[in-house]
């Protein structure tokens, strides 16, 4: 018996039990059982849910390790480990070249081509996060003194910048597990990882070093890259590949490919441009204590994007699965969307300075930096949704060009209004994000469309 029939043996005991627990709940009387049910079944609707958990358990465990990591540690070394940690973060994001989307978007007609897609995707985003790695390294030790926090000796400079390569290894996981429905495994993974790096944090306590916060951090999200990496290459790819359904990768699908990650990543790297810059700007032309004002209300709105981001992943999937679904798959996903978006919008646009009272009683003044940033989710949770209609369609181009435009006309506003306060910066992230969603809403109404159209064409005959 192969190693990959004993798992499918398994799956198939597993899936009759599912079956049988499913059909005594169909038999119950109970009306909410049945919308549950109906609910669960719907992959959005399934995939979306089980990335929420995924950001509300991360989101509790990051909050519990770094307040954790407060209390054991000095200051300097939580602030040295932090920006790091962060710097990590930041090259792995940049360097993956915005990939995430492209596996989402071609590995479901992979076929028996799934796992050679997957390991030169993870050698391109690998590569690229190390040049990275190398490029930042030179660029500190030249621009900073010898006595900066973030310079580095030869040696931690290698471990930095594997640990840079493994969190670009890590967070494609995720969206291969997202690409072949196996979207549960995100929060059982990230939730044992955050729960690891705690208990070795409290481990490591007795040392007062950064390296002990760094080393609590890295240690097990390289330890987690070999069980995710069996679970994939030994279980789930190889099913996944042996679906008949799916048809394997031509010479055509390979250009459409790189096309897509070129259009991809230059979107992804428009948003993550000025999002990284608007803070530096704040910073620079208003002040640090301005700047704190706009990074808590900022830290929310991010939160709240996760909701769009968590249900255009699946619609992405089941887009690329059968486009025909499409029209019907954009109407599902927004109105979950925005059924899960408007109630926190709400809470942060009428009780924005209750909200921020949490950091302290300075920080209510950012209750309208909260205000016009949460109430901008709105038209950027219809861009998100684009996005992923962009990535279905294989017309990544389009999606950059908004997200290029949107770049310079937040940054270029920011800078134009910046001198009439916080408020007036925040003002042009929303009337910025306004425009762009109007910009895209006829090419949505025309994707929505094809279900009608599809709907009457039966009739007609």
């Amino acid at each position: 018996m192969s190693s990959v029939e004993l798992p499918a043996g398994r799956l198939a005991t597993t899936r009759r039990l599912r079956h049988w627990l499913y059909q005594r709940l169909l038999e119950s009387d109970s009306r909410w059982v049945k919308m549950l049910l109906s609910e669960w079944s719907d992959p959005i609707a399934r995939g979306g849910v089980l990335l929420l958990l995924n950001t509300a358990v991360t989101g509790v465990l990051g909050l519990v390790y770094w307040l954790t990591a407060a209390r054991l540690f000095p200051q300097a070394a939580v602030g040295r480990a932090a920006a790091l940690v962060s710097a990590s973060a930041l090259l792995a994001g940049v360097g993956q070249l915005n990939l995430s989307g492209m596996l989402m978007r071609f590995l479901p007609q992979a076929g028996t081509r799934s796992r050679q897609l997957v390991l030169v995707t993870y050698g391109i985003a690998c590569a690229a996060s190390l040049l990275l790695a190398l490029l930042a390294g030179l660029g500190v030790s030249f621009l900073t003194g010898p006595h900066s926090p973030l310079r580095l000796s030869a040696l931690d400079g290698a471990i930095f910048a594997a640990s840079v390569a493994a969190t670009v290894v890590f967070t494609l996981q995720d969206s291969v597990l997202i690409a072949v429905r196996r979207t549960g495994w995100i929060p059982i993974e990230n939730g044992s990882f955050g729960v690891v790096k705690i208990v070795m944090l409290v481990a490591l306590g007795g040392f007062s070093g950064w390296g002990a916060i760094f080393a609590s951090w890295m240690l097990p999200l390289v330890a987690t890259l070999p069980l995710i990496t069996w679970l994939l290459f030994g279980w789930l790819l190889p099913r996944h590949g042996g679906l008949a359904l799916l048809s394997p990768i031509r010479s055509e699908t390979k250009r459409q490919i790189r096309r897509f990650v070129v259009g991809d990543a230059s979107a992804g790297l428009f948003t993550q441009t000025w999002t990284y810059m608007l803070p530096v700007l704040v910073t620079g032309i208003l002040g640090a204590k301005q700047n704190a004002l706009f990074y808590a209300a900022f830290l929310f709105s991010s939160t709240l994007d996760q909701i769009a981001v968590n249900y255009s992943s699946p619609l992405v999937v089941e887009g690329a699965r059968d486009e025909s679904t499409l029209p019907t798959l954009v109407k599902g996903a927004t109105r979950r969307i925005y059924i899960v978006l408007v109630p926190p919008v709400l809470l942060f646009t009428l009780a924005g300075g209750l909200v921020l009272h949490a950091y302290g009683p300075a920080y209510e003044a950012g209750a309208t930096a909260l205000c016009l940033l949460s109430l901008s989710c709105l038209p950027k949770a219809l861009l998100f949704v684009y996005y992923g209609v962009c990535r279905v369609q294989r017309k990544t181009h389009r999606s950059a060009i908004i997200q290029g435009a949107s770049c310079v006309t937040i940054l270029g506003g920011a800078l134009l209004v910046s001198h009439h306060g916080l408020a007036a910066i925040c003002a042009v992230v929303l009337s910025v994000q306004v425009i762009a969603a109007a910009v895209v809403l006829p090419s949505l109404a025309r994707c929505v469309s094809g279900s009608r159209a599809q709907r009457v064409a039966p009739s007609a005959r």
